[in-house]
């Protein structure tokens, strides 16, 4: 599997919306199961695209309140600071 740093994704969101993606991940369980469960079509509803050759065949999503931690942290430094976190959380190295 190729490391979170390597994987192609394209993005197509606007800041907030990826606050809210992130939110989301950081507190809805149900969400949380979908996005492990089918990551392909998960991340394509809200507008994230990976490269079907190399979708990790099981994705590790850090804890809640890890994501909660660094979110509030993101967020103190403002949304574009953001994107340049987005790979970690989503494929974090196991």
């Amino acid at each position: 599997m190729a490391s979170h740093d390597d994987i192609k994704m394209k993005i197509e969101m606007t800041g907030k919306e990826y606050v809210a993606f992130l939110d989301k991940l950081a507190t809805d369980d149900d969400f949380r199961a979908r996005l492990q469960q089918a990551p392909a079509e998960t991340l394509a509803a809200y507008g994230i695209y990976v490269d079907p050759e190399e979708m990790p065949s099981r994705i590790v999503l850090p804890s809640k309140e890890g994501l909660q931690d660094s979110l509030g942290q993101l967020k103190a430094q403002g949304s574009d600071i953001a994107f340049i976190a987005f790979p970690m959380f989503l494929f974090p190295r196991e």
